[in-house]
């Protein structure tokens, strides 16, 4: 709802969308998303930040550390970029709240992974 809001402010012709999919649907359903032209990007969480990633054409460098995506985005020449900006995200907001994490442990509970996948 937070997206859409920010779409009509800004005045971008965009819709953000919840959409339910089993793991076993997953690639039918991005397949089918990447067929409809109006489609833009994907946003993706849990559980599957890891599939998505065999799903797109290319990782961005994010993705490519982090071994997972939570969003593809539609390029110019209409191939699709895997990226994951949790991270980035996330120390964006220490930022915002002025705290400065360089330099500093960081103790990450709950990332599991995919069998087979690292």
């Amino acid at each position: 709802m937070l997206l859409n809001q920010f779409f009509r402010q800004v005045r971008v012709d965009a819709l953000m969308m919840a959409m339910h999919v089993r793991p076993h649907n997953l690639e039918a359903l991005v397949d089918g998303l990447k067929r409809t032209e109006n489609v833009d990007g994907i946003l993706v969480t849990v559980p599957h930040k890891f599939a998505i990633c065999s799903l797109a054409n290319n990782l961005g460098p994010q993705a490519v550390l982090a071994r997972s995506a939570n969003a593809l985005r539609r390029e110019k020449d209409c191939t699709w970029l895997a990226e994951n900006f949790d991270g980035l995200g996330f120390v964006a907001g220490l930022h915002a709240q002025g705290r400065e994490p360089a330099g500093r442990w960081v103790v990450l509970c709950g990332a599991g992974r995919e069998p087979g996948l690292l």
